[in-house]
This record gives C-alpha cells, structure tokens and sequence, in this order.
C-alpha cells in the first residue's frame, strides 16, 4: 500500500503522513465536497494486513457547524443507517471509519467515498438542497476508475451526431462513451435523442455507448428506464457497477 497506487487508480491527491504510533498513513485528497464546498477527505492507515479508512470525524464536525447537530441520538441514528449499506461505521467519537482487506483497498475506498456522499445527500434533504447531476456522475467515476484502473478515463468527451450537433458524455473510458443519469423519464428522453442522434452518424467506427442509472433508492424505477435504454446503448445499474467493481469481472 502506497500512495502511487492509491493515485494511479483513483485519481486522489495523496500525502504519505505518519501515525501516532509510528504506522504508514496516508492523507487523501478527493475531488468530493458538501454544497458549502467543504472537501471530503480521509485517511487510510496501515494495520499490517488491513487497512482502516478514516475520516478522523471531519464530516461529524462539518455537521456541528452547520447546525445539523450530529450528536442528538435521533440523528446519529439517521445517520449510521446511511452508511450502513456501504459497510462504513460511526464510532461514539464521531469517526467514519472502513477496515478493509489491503487487496481490496481500491474497492473499499469508492464505498468509503459513497457513505460520505450518502450524508452529503442527507445533509441536502435537511436543508431542501437538491443533488446534483454532476455528484452522481463524480461518485460513478471512482468506481469506474477501480473498476478498470488500467484503463484511461476522459472527462466531457464530445460526440457530433447526425444532425450536426454535438453532444457532451459524462466520461470516455476505454473506446466506452459513458452517461450517468437518475431514474427519471426526462433523463431518458433527452438520452434517447442524443443516442438516435450520434449512433445514426456517418462515423467511421459507430460509438460504443454505456449508460449508468442509478437505481439505488427507487429500483423499480430505473428498472423501467434501463429497459428503454437498452434499446439503443448498454444499459447498466449503478448497483450492478458497485458489484463489479468489488468483484473485477468485465
């Protein structure tokens, strides 16, 4: 474990530190923050055959200052079942904290990632904030980066399609065009255009399209829109990405 590899596969900015104890530790830096742009960062330190990821209670502290009150037991219940689902827990001193395997480090750290985000999305049904189409998007880059970390990932790639227009992709990864979209029938309409659009056009080699729903708070949903999609491009859940990504199959 070394912050070269950790870089190299998920694109995090990362200082080499040293533990109270005298253990390897590691700061990162990711490109995640809350809505008032507070970044989320965290630590992996070394417990000789795993690793703990912790953000040394950071976000609890960001929580108290904006009011959210993290300690009410009400709260801190709200809260641990957020993250539950990505196996992170909240000790009593506020800490968010992951072991994980050293081998699996490059598929713990994206789900560490994603109970921030899951409070982060909490944070915003507190204070009436909507989330973001670029969050989504940002989160499924982790896991596309430690699904694939031998391959390059391109930010925003353009596509002109047969009417003349171009169109923007979340990602370009591999000879992949990847869009991230939510569950909803308007995503999937103005996708179906921009597909009919670009798949039609006189290119030289047709474009290989995957499109991400995510499909973790309303399956039944995405499960609808993924059907639509699958007719024009290669429709995946974000939950089926998460697996994969754990799991390392193509």
């Amino acid at each position: 474990m070394n912050c070269q590899s950790i870089a190299k596969q998920l694109a995090f900015e990362c200082t080499p530190l040293r533990g109270i104890h005298g253990e390897d530790m590691f700061e990162l830096g990711t490109p995640f923050s809350f809505d008032d742009g507070t970044a989320i960062n965290l630590y992996v330190i070394n417990r000789e055959s795993f690793a703990e990821i912790n953000d040394d209670a950071l976000t609890v502290h960001h929580l108290s200052g904006l009011g959210l009150d993290p300690w009410n037991a009400r709260r801190k219940t709200s809260l641990r079942e957020r993250i539950q689902p990505f196996g992170v827990t909240l000790r009593d001193d506020g800490a968010l904290t992951l072991l994980s395997p050293l081998d699996q480090l490059a598929w713990s750290l994206p789900r560490f990632i994603s109970a921030e985000l899951a409070i982060a999305q909490w944070v915003r049904e507190q204070t009436g904030t909507p989330q973001s189409a670029r969050d989504l998007a940002d989160e499924a880059e982790i896991y596309l980066r430690a699904w694939h970390p031998e391959m390059t990932i391109s930010k925003r790639p353009m596509v002109r399609g047969i009417s003349g227009h171009e169109y923007r992709f979340d990602f370009q990864q591999g000879n992949e065009l990847i869009d991230v979209i939510s569950p909803h029938h308007n995503a999937t309409g103005g996708l179906m255009r921009k597909l009919g659009d670009i798949l039609n056009a006189p290119n030289e080699h047709t474009p290989i399209v995957r499109i991400i729903v995510d499909d973790r708070t309303d399956h039944e949903r995405a499960h609808v829109e993924l059907q639509i999609i699958a007719a024009l491009a290669t429709a995946m859940p974000f939950s089926k990405l998460i697996e994969r990504t754990q799991s390392g199959s193509a």
